[in-house]
């Protein structure tokens, strides 16, 4: 058992993640004023590890948007090279969404580079 801040488990960050016994627990602390409460090391590691996955989800998803966002101005802009240039890096990030394939069939199909 580690003794753990009430205010920093009872954060936003946390909530998605948190067990009904444990949210119990930090419900009644925070009822009780209490500034410390008891909890097991493991369910700690693994709320911190439900975290950080969280965190690395966000930031793919994120990184998908702000390239697809990129690629799109450079279709608006008339330049296809750097749209599939982003809309390519996009795959590699391997975040499962459809937009760049969608538009790097529709722009292979403009330019005729029907292996690509």
């Amino acid at each position: 058992m580690a003794k753990v801040k009430v205010s920093e488990y009872s954060k936003t960050k946390y909530m998605a993640f948190l067990q009904d016994e444990l949210l119990e627990k930090l419900n009644i602390a925070l009822l009780r004023d209490e500034k410390f409460i008891d909890v097991d090391e493991e369910i700690i590691t693994k709320l911190n590890q439900d975290v950080e996955a969280q965190k690395l989800k966000n930031d793919k998803i994120n990184s998908c948007a702000t390239l697809n966002n990129q690629g799109i101005s450079f279709e608006k802009d008339g330049d296809t090279v750097n749209a599939i240039k982003v809309y390519e890096k996009n795959i590699l990030d391997e975040y499962p969404a459809t937009h760049s394939y969608d538009r790097l069939i529709k722009l292979y199909r403009k330019l005729k580079q029907y292996q690509d």
